[in-house]
């Protein structure tokens, strides 16, 4: 869970992104554009508040509740307030991709290169990342950060196929050798396919339960990213 605001603030977290297509669809079902205006101007207010320039992306961002006025930057659930929380960055190159899809917006197209080029710049390997890009060595790894990046590189090349200025191809092969090392780590339950090695909270000392968890929500964005992701219409 996310840390509580400070009184009086509001919170915003990269997670919202994936869940923008929700208003977009509201649109299109009643013929109210104010869903589909929501739904552009936070995209956008996420670009500006939670993507670095150097295209990482901080967790959640405090805003006061009157003015709008930024009270706090943080990474709650990675290492510190100025690194990057990987299912964070994840969450970003998923869903300003997925936004860029369904709101047509070539800014939302730009933001989700721009933290993909990140993600890429930080784990050239493809690998399954550290729960936080800069936790050192040994610090336990997120399998679900890295399902949820490959099916927002196989949703990004998707894009790019119709845009002559981006690459598709190297979005695409990315993805596919990230997609490869999270598969891995899948093994098999009674009846549900089970996912290795997530990080939900890493908190250090006891409990570490959560430091190398069965989430999910990775094995569903594995999952897509295998099967290839479905339209957001």
């Amino acid at each position: 869970m996310a840390r509580s605001c400070w009184t009086g603030a509001i919170c915003g977290i990269a997670d919202s992104l994936p869940n923008l297509s929700v208003l977009v669809q509201a649109a299109e079902l009643t013929g109210q554009v104010r869903f589909r205006d929501t739904a552009l101007r936070h995209a956008l207010w996420v670009r500006e508040k939670h993507v670095r320039a150097d295209g990482s992306t901080f967790q959640s961002v405090h805003i006061d509740r009157e003015t709008g006025r930024v009270l706090r930057r943080e990474t709650h659930q990675g290492l510190r307030a100025s690194s990057t929380w990987t299912r964070g960055q994840a969450w970003a190159v998923y869903g300003f991709a997925m936004a860029a899809e369904s709101m047509e917006d070539s800014r939302l197209l730009a933001a989700a290169r721009q933290v993909a080029d990140h993600w890429m710049q930080r784990l050239p390997g493809a690998v399954v990342p550290r729960y936080d890009f800069d936790a050192t060595l040994g610090a336990p790894s997120d399998s679900s950060a890295g399902a949820i990046a490959a099916a927002g590189f196989a949703r990004l090349a998707r894009l790019c196929d119709e845009a002559p200025t981006c690459d598709s191809r190297r979005y695409r092969a990315y993805g596919s050798r990230l997609t490869a090392s999270a598969a891995r780590l899948v093994g098999y339950g009674a009846s549900l396919g089970r996912m290795d090695r997530g990080a939900y909270i890493v908190r250090g000392g006891d409990p570490t339960w959560d430091d190398r968890a069965e989430l999910a929500f990775g094995l569903d964005f594995m999952a897509e990213s295998l099967a290839g992701p479905l339209p957001v219409r």
